[in-house]
């Protein structure tokens, strides 16, 4: 609007921002606004450049108001009238002016304001204080809070701006960064502490603990030795641990060793991959006249002489198979020469992945010389019985018949499968037999109707 000296309108327009229309009506609410308020037209000083400018409520809506004096383009002269300009305060122009400002703004009316609860206490503080409220809810951005007042310093707008925090995000980032270097080397450090306590209480205990173990790997179960320890900490549990299983292990290989020298059978132990004898017991060096020292470590074939003839081959052949003998007779010479009869049984066993023969012995030298004279006697006496001119019938106590002559059966005209495995309660009921022998025979029994006789 143009207005002279007398505050008259000579000239201007109003327009609706966003339909583009003219509003003339709006034109008579200011200039009835500005009779109303003539300190708008009072300047302290021409030459400022500056206007006059406030907010203005006008019907319940809110502008933005300017005056100017109308001047000459060097600012001297009189003033010949006033300018005055106007924008409505709608969320068009405060987007337009957040934009511009690079700020996260947002004007609500004062009404407006109050009915939201966060913002309750913030104007009450600042209507109360009569200054602006700033705060920092986050680490990354700064609220700031205001209320603007019109030209007849009554508060109409509530006024928050958000910003980033740029000085503080940077500082902060550095800060992160020194904090991490710093943890980065603390942590390094702290490592290398712990690196130092675990090499000397950890890993040079369990290095000594492999070098003892490694020491004793080849060790026969009778030599090996219990580890020292002390304290009560994991690696002294686990060395208690292995101490146990170790005694476990001499017990029990002391009572198998106990076992293995005790026995009445002669045993050999043989390693099936070379053939070397690892053992033997007490009853072998009593059978062959070797001592332990002269035979263990040998290899079988080595030592083969024991085995006389074929029974090398078939006893020998056992060693590259998993096959296993009972009970085999064997003829086997000790270290005199003198010729032993055995009764020889193998068996596999595998023990840590390896593969083993136990070979045990019983002589049977005796026993072979009893049963040879037996088998003398009894061929003597089958001979004695078929050439005898008189018919033989022998039974046990049970009746069962138990030999029996040729000579017998041609007396008494009898198939002998009639006698043989039969008991004589058997053959007397068979239908074949002669009366005569059946009334002989029972006469000689006094065979009754529940058994024999002892006669």
């Amino acid at each position: 609007l143009y207005l002279n000296l007398d505050k008259e309108v000579v000239g201007g327009v109003t327009y609706n921002a966003i339909t583009g229309k003219e509003e003339p009506q709006l034109t008579d609410k200011f200039r009835a606004y500005l009779e109303q308020h003539p300190r708008f037209f009072n300047f302290k000083s021409i030459k400022e450049k500056q206007s006059n400018i406030g907010l203005v409520n006008l019907d319940g809506e809110k502008f933005i108001l300017a005056v100017l004096p109308v001047l000459r383009s060097d600012l001297s002269g009189t003033t010949k009238g006033f300018l005055v300009a106007a924008r409505k305060l709608d969320q068009i122009s405060i987007s337009e002016i957040a934009r511009r400002q690079n700020l996260n703004l947002r004007i609500y009316s004062l009404d407006e304001a109050q009915e939201i609860e966060r913002f309750q206490p913030i104007i009450n503080e600042m209507i109360a204080t009569g200054n602006d409220h700033v705060s920092s809810r986050t680490n990354n951005f700064i609220y700031g809070y205001t209320i603007l007042k019109d030209i007849e310093n009554q508060p109409v707008f509530f006024v928050r701006i958000v910003r980033k925090r740029d000085i503080f995000l940077k500082g902060k980032d550095i800060v992160d960064r020194v904090l991490l270097i710093a943890l980065i080397g603390f942590g390094i450090v702290i490592l290398s502490t712990n690196l130092i306590i675990l090499q000397t209480s950890v890993l040079s205990r369990l290095l000594r603990l492999v070098q003892n173990l490694e020491n004793q790997r080849n060790l026969p179960p009778d030599r090996l030795e219990k580890i020292p320890t002390s304290g009560n900490d994991e690696i002294s549990y686990l060395i208690q641990t292995f101490n146990e299983l170790l005694e476990t292990n001499r017990r029990n290989n002391e009572k198998f060793m106990k076992i293995f020298r005790a026995s009445p059978t002669a045993i050999m132990i043989v390693r099936v991959d070379d053939g070397q004898i690892l053992d033997v017991n007490s009853e072998f060096e009593n059978l062959f006249g070797y001592t332990a020292k002269e035979v263990i470590e040998k290899n079988i074939a080595e030592f083969g002489g024991w085995l006389l003839g074929a029974d090398a081959d078939r006893i020998m052949g056992t060693d590259q198979s998993n096959d296993f003998l009972r009970n085999i007779e064997v003829s086997i010479h000790n270290r005199e020469g003198k010729q032993i009869t055995c009764n020889l049984s193998t068996e596999i066993i595998v023990i840590d992945e390896t593969s083993y023969i136990l070979y045990n012995l019983s002589d049977i030298s005796a026993l072979k010389q009893l049963n040879d004279s037996v088998s003398r006697i009894n061929s003597l006496l089958q001979a004695q019985q078929e050439t005898s001119i008189e018919g033989i019938l022998a039974t046990d106590e049970q009746g069962l018949i138990v030999s029996f002559n040729y000579r017998f059966c041609q007396m008494w005209y009898i198939n002998p499968n009639l006698l043989n495995g039969k008991s004589i309660h058997e053959t007397l009921n068979d239908e074949c037999v002669p009366e005569a022998l059946r009334n002989s025979i029972e006469q000689i029994y006094n065979v009754g109707g529940c058994g024999y006789s002892d006669e």
